[in-house]
């Protein structure tokens, strides 16, 4: 975690690249699971020098550990590996788990249910805490192409686990809301530069599931 008086001991004059390097590096950190460890060959990958990476230990962000250097007071405020991976197979379970509850062959529940798991087992994680830092893609030398376009619903979206749980807090049929949501959207030609985002407001206005209402008399007609 960053002070603004640790990043005000940075000289002015670089103040802004050796920053740039520490978010971008959080972000890479972040993203492969490293725990706040920066390997010695990723500093050229994330446009930084060896005076940057030293400015930054000058002033207690960074320190030289074997082979590169190491966040300081990475695990209060970011996601462990180990942490990640454990949330990672709760996930998972749970999305097997619905999948065996709901295997009355519900073709809407097994696609989606098929899809999320795909998403988890490729490495997604759908209840990923917040990170203070940019996203950053894999390849790091990529440049960023500004704002993410809209597209068309992806013929493989599939909501995620955050939804599953969102829907059951709200009472709704997550099958029938992802059934109508993919119609709806292919009936308006809808384009979206977030679709998680979209399903995630769609959710928020549906209509919760009616309660089973039993006739309490209905014991004397046996």
């Amino acid at each position: 975690m960053t002070t603004k008086s640790e990043v005000l001991r940075i000289p002015r004059a670089e103040r802004l690249r050796v920053f740039g390097l520490w978010a971008m590096a959080g972000a890479w950190s972040s993203k492969e699971l490293s725990d706040g460890h920066i390997p010695e060959h990723m500093l050229e990958e994330l446009a930084g020098r060896p005076k940057d990476a030293q400015a930054l230990v000058d002033v207690g962000l960074w320190r030289a550990v074997d082979d590169g250097w190491q966040f300081n007071d990475w695990s209060p405020t970011q996601p462990l590996r180990e942490k990640v991976l454990e949330e990672r197979k709760k996930s998972s379970q749970r999305v097997q788990d619905f999948r065996t509850r709901n295997s009355s062959g519900n073709a809407v529940t097994n696609s989606v249910t098929n899809d999320v798991d795909n998403s988890e087992t490729n490495g997604g994680v759908a209840d990923a805490p917040s990170l203070p830092f940019p996203s950053l893609p894999n390849n790091s030398s990529s440049k960023s192409g500004g704002k993410k376009p809209e597209i068309r619903i992806p013929a493989d979206w599939a909501p995620t686990a955050a939804h599953f749980t969102r829907a059951r807090e709200s009472n709704v049929d997550i099958a029938s809301a992802v059934e109508a949501f993919k119609l709806h959207a292919a009936t308006h030609d809808r384009h979206a530069a977030n679709w998680n985002a979209a399903f995630t407001t769609w959710l928020t206005k549906a209509t919760p599931a009616a309660p089973v209402r039993r006739n309490p008399d209905a014991w004397m007609n046996r």
